[in-house]
């Protein structure tokens, strides 16, 4: 009866162990695409980069800690699209390997779209925070959509940092900037800005649909959830 006990608690440990692992490297891929995601404002991507490289090495996990700081220094010593021809076929084998952890079909297609988002980015010539900037103000139908995402995802991964374990609600972090962006708005109306005010209210919009998408995602796993 011991050894049956001894047995069963082995079995345990080894499953909690292997989903431990297959946890950490999902949060790997998760901090890999933030790293890449944040690449047309270099050099601010490094900052997101050094405190999840801290906290690979903590936890002893010192390949996934290389493996990002390889990522990381690319857009620092060769051309931005260069870096990023590198970087992609990294994330691709960091991808391929969390779906066979058990990466989500949401998580999965979140970061392809913000991959593809960045491609889109660096393509239309930005390669720092500088030009950036610049791109920013030049009408670029994409820039509201990269706004967007940029602080929904900044917002959300810092969150999760902060929070841990604790439970909070992803839908209302784009409808609070929704909000937030919306009397933005009307202040630059009031204040006579029109042409800004136009462009903060369409910014404040795509935060909406984004908030509507993911409460309809969150509805959809839960009936899923009750059915089985």
């Amino acid at each position: 009866m011991h050894d049956f006990s001894s047995i069963k608690l082995n079995q345990s440990l080894r499953l909690k162990h292997k989903r431990s692992i297959e946890l950490r490297h999902i949060v790997f891929t998760d901090n890999l695409t933030l790293v890449i995601f944040l690449y047309p404002i270099n050099p601010f991507h490094v900052v997101w980069s050094i405190i999840s490289i801290i906290s690979f090495l903590l936890n002893n996990e010192n390949l996934y800690a290389i493996l990002l700081l390889f990522v990381t220094i690319l857009p620092l010593i060769i051309s931005m699209r260069l870096a990023l021809i590198i970087a992609v076929p990294v994330w691709l084998f960091a991808i391929v390997l969390s779906i066979k952890r058990g990466l989500s079909k949401v998580r999965l297609v979140s970061y392809a779209c913000l991959i593809a988002l960045v491609v889109l980015v660096i393509r239309s010539g930005v390669c720092d925070f500088m030009q950036f900037a610049l791109w920013l103000l030049s009408n670029h139908w994409a820039a509201p959509l990269y706004i967007v995402a940029l602080v929904n995802v900044l917002t959300i991964n810092i969150c999760a940092k902060l929070l841990e374990k604790a439970r909070f609600e992803l839908e209302f972090i784009p409808l609070l900037y929704f909000m937030e962006f919306l009397i933005l708005a009307s202040i630059l109306l009031i204040a006579g800005k029109e042409y800004w005010a136009n462009k903060v209210a369409e910014i404040a919009y795509y935060n909406l649909v984004l908030g509507v998408i993911i409460c309809l995602v969150r509805l959809s796993e839960e009936e899923k959830k009750q059915r089985e």
